[in-house]
């Protein structure tokens, strides 16, 4: 079934989050975000009830241990060098206890529980259901069944997966997110007057780049 390619808004609004305040200590908990979820998985899939212990040979094992106790130790020093990174682990420490779940995620360092959170804390509630829930559809196949054609001979034809067609809506869709964070960065950098002729040059490109790129999904004709 098709899978659209999707912008992956979250990225998007991650970043509109980040530069909207604080954002050295949200850049901290976005950068240190990956390297919590490893550790988690570690201590999932290296621990005492590990549910690797019979299906790899123990040595195997014994190896991945070891590795992932160094790396253990790096994110370690890492962390306490760092006072961003240490007060995001505090955080995140504190935010964890008692909880059932064990689950944080990195913009909890802002007060937002949710991705619904995040996008209203930028301005895009709004668009929740709109896009993101749209998307999201598309991304888990969850309208597959809009996806699939009935013959005359009663057989079922289904759109290919990561299928082109139609997608100059998603296409375009993502080029106003990615354009608009972009220039959210430029000015976070304190554009100047090099800097916006630079930017204003590469937007007049994109553009003409833009529309021939949807011009071109939209000549796509499915085969049945």
């Amino acid at each position: 079934m098709k899978s659209t390619l999707s912008p992956r808004p979250h990225n998007v609004v991650a970043l509109e989050f980040i530069l909207k305040d604080d954002t050295e200590l949200r850049s901290a908990a976005y950068f240190l975000e990956h390297h919590f979820q490893e550790k988690d998985r570690a201590e999932e899939f290296l621990g005492k009830d590990s549910p690797l212990k019979d299906a790899i040979p123990e040595e195997e094992l014994e190896k991945a241990k070891a590795s992932w106790k160094r790396k253990a130790i790096a994110l370690e020093n890492l962390v306490s060098k760092n006072s961003l990174f240490a007060q995001v682990n505090a955080n995140r420490q504190a935010t964890l206890e008692g909880q059932r779940n064990k689950k944080y995620n990195w913009y909890e360092i802002g007060g937002c529980h949710s991705f619904r959170d995040l996008m209203k804390a930028v301005g895009l509630d709004k668009y929740y259901t709109g896009i993101y829930g749209s998307l999201s559809f598309e991304t888990h196949a969850l309208n597959a069944s809009v996806e699939m054609w009935f013959k005359e001979d009663g057989s079922v034809y289904a759109n290919k997966i990561r299928s082109p067609h139609n997608g100059s809506t998603t296409f375009s869709l993502a080029c106003t997110f990615a354009i608009s964070a972009l220039h959210k960065l430029y000015e976070y950098l304190g554009d100047g007057a090099d800097e916006r002729d630079e930017f204003r040059e590469f937007f007049i490109k994109y553009q003409k780049q833009r529309e021939t790129v949807e011009y071109n999904l939209n000549q796509i004709i499915l085969e049945n």
